[in-house]
């Protein structure tokens, strides 16, 4: 999975809706701690939470 795709569809997910990363990151299953970190690259996320975050993206449309 392309790690840097799913990073910017959830920055844009939450930029166009307006969503708090700390909503997002809580309804993907991750802490606020960890998604502000991964977004900064500086924690990579497992292939598993990637696919779930793509998967939540996907269903809104992003």
């Amino acid at each position: 999975m392309n790690n840097e795709n799913v990073r910017e569809r959830a920055k844009k997910f939450i930029d166009e809706l307006g969503v708090p990363a700390t909503v997002f990151a809580k309804k993907v299953g991750v802490s606020a701690t960890a998604y502000h970190r991964w977004m900064k690259n500086d924690l990579k996320l497992s292939e598993s939470t990637e696919k779930r975050i793509a998967g939540y993206l996907s269903r809104y449309g992003f």
